[in-house]
């Protein structure tokens, strides 16, 4: 197994963990990753609009055609995401990853020379009409977008779902908002 596979183990519910993290009243929160597997090339990203409840405005998953490795995959689901997020929501937007390296760029100029930094600046401008916060989430905090990034690389499809979440990956949003509305 390399560094840029996503392995994902599923806690069982009554482990404890901390649960998918709500944006503040009044934001939404775009949860994103990015799936990239190095010996096949094949890669995919996940994404999901949810408000401050946890209730999903929209998911959806992209093949990534020619990704070179796992952070342009992150990077290419946080850009897509925003895009779509743009047109779906008018409030500010947290941005929550699993990349720490992706989350920090976002607020700094640490990947703007890097072959990546017309990727980050299409990110960065399109952000700069609306308020945003990065925010660096952990792996279990971030299952349904892994799930559907893992989904969308394997089935090398598009698509976009509206106020929902596909079948296969109910039971994801179910364990990230395992105890949203009890806080």
């Amino acid at each position: 197994m390399t560094m840029d596979e996503h392995v994902v183990i599923p806690a069982p519910i009554s482990a404890k963990r901390a649960p998918w993290p709500k944006p503040p009243l009044g934001w939404v929160a775009l949860s994103t990753d990015g799936s990239f597997v190095k010996e096949t090339g094949l890669a995919g990203s996940g994404m999901m609009l949810r408000d401050s409840v946890g209730e999903v405005i929209f998911s959806a998953y992209r093949y990534l055609f020619n990704c070179k490795d796992a952070l342009e995959a992150e990077i290419s689901a946080i850009l897509e995401g925003m895009t779509m997020s743009i047109h779906r929501s008018e409030l500010p937007i947290v941005i929550q990853s699993d990349n720490a390296t992706v989350v920090v760029a976002l607020t700094d100029d640490s990947l703007d020379r890097s072959a990546y930094g017309h990727l980050m600046l299409e990110i960065k401008k399109t952000l700069d009409s609306r308020g945003f916060i990065p925010l660096k989430i952990e792996r279990h905090q971030n299952g349904v977008a892994h799930s559907l990034a893992s989904i969308e690389r394997s089935d090398g499809s598009t698509a976009c779902w509206l106020r929902r979440v596909p079948d296969n990956v109910t039971n994801d949003v179910l364990v990230d908002c395992i105890s949203v509305s009890k806080e």
